[in-house]
């Protein structure tokens, strides 16, 4: 039986996963101190400067191509570089990971909006929800808010924590931090702005080029809690008709286990879109709230358990090969 030292010298990068993504549920660091709100800043800086909607439509495109070169090539090469002078590349690694992790920030405002709409304080309710969306909240309803709230912390949850464990999985740090970059490109360059229409579609559709099968395995994972066969058979049709169809996917997926409608006309900047409708005719109320949650945490821990396991698995294959060669 190896020793844990051993064991980390092994497998470290799969044990580095499964601790930060452990310390991403508890991680005390709130949204506007985290490292990504302020990297985001500087995204909207590059984009308000580079992006000019009075620009032809090709121009507004090789402009946000440009920008995302510029935020991706610098962003890796400044890794790469650190790692070759640190003598604690795995700290740093691990530090890394914990800060490409979102989950407690989001989950914590979510819960604050979650207790404000349970007394009905649409107020604090709009408050929260403004910091973790870019639609406009000020004239929700009620029910606007609740169905706001579950598709935020969603979509959040999913492209902050999900996807990035998926990638650091498939190709260590810097999957998880290339994976992650886009995704913050893609949100604060986001096409529903006016001024980000044409600018934003390179990081748009690179971004969902490399989430959609984890957006897909997720979708799979929630489709399990309930209503099964119809969410497997309605995910990709549903999730089709929406702008982002790995958005899509597991929004229909949590809609129809939870048996609601999610989904529907939103604003931003002003103006009014329409949205296709996701999962059951229903509609949610705050009695959703607290599952929605609960299935996206109990599904980071079948994530984790299973990526446990796999590598477990593949670890005891090898030990024929090893006692073999020795």
């Amino acid at each position: 039986m190896p020793s844990l030292l051993e064991l980390y010298q092994m497998m470290p990068n799969q044990l580095m996963l499964v601790l930060a993504a452990l310390v991403s549920f508890y991680f005390p660091l709130p949204l506007q101190y985290h490292p990504s709100t302020t990297f985001g800043l500087l995204l909207q800086l590059i984009g308000n400067r580079v992006a000019n909607p009075q620009n032809s439509i090709s121009q507004q495109q090789l402009a946000g191509v440009l920008g995302l070169v510029v935020v991706l090539v610098p962003s890796l090469a400044l890794v790469i570089a650190l790692k070759q002078v640190l003598f604690f590349e795995d700290a740093f690694d691990f530090l890394l990971l914990l800060f490409l992790f979102e989950w407690r920030a989001y989950s914590s405002t979510y819960q604050a909006c979650r207790q404000a709409l349970l007394v009905t304080d649409k107020p604090s309710a709009r408050d929260g929800l403004s910091q973790i969306t870019l639609r406009d909240v000020d004239s929700l309803s009620l029910l606007g808010l609740q169905k706001a709230a579950a598709e935020c912390l969603t979509l959040q949850i999913t492209h902050r924590w999900f996807v990035v464990f998926f990638w650091f999985a498939i190709g260590g740090i810097y999957g998880a931090l290339l994976c992650r970059l886009l995704q913050l490109c893609s949100f604060y360059w986001n096409r529903k702005k006016a001024r980000y229409r044409h600018f934003g579609i390179a990081a748009q559709q690179t971004y969902q080029l490399i989430a959609f099968v984890p957006c897909l395995l997720l979708a799979a994972t929630l489709s399990c809690y309930g209503n099964t066969l119809y969410a497997l058979k309605n995910c990709l049709r549903q999730g089709a008709s929406w702008p982002a169809l790995s958005s899509g996917m597991v929004l229909s997926a949590l809609a129809s286990s939870l048996k609601v409608q999610l989904g529907g006309p939103r604003i931003y900047d002003t103006i009014k879109m329409r949205f296709a409708l996701l999962g059951t005719g229903d509609n949610i109320n705050q009695g959703h709230l607290k599952p929605v949650y609960s299935r996206l945490h109990q599904a980071a821990w079948l994530w984790l358990v299973v990526y446990i396991l796999i590598n477990l698995v593949l670890w005891l294959m090898q030990q024929p090969n090893m006692q073999y060669g020795s």
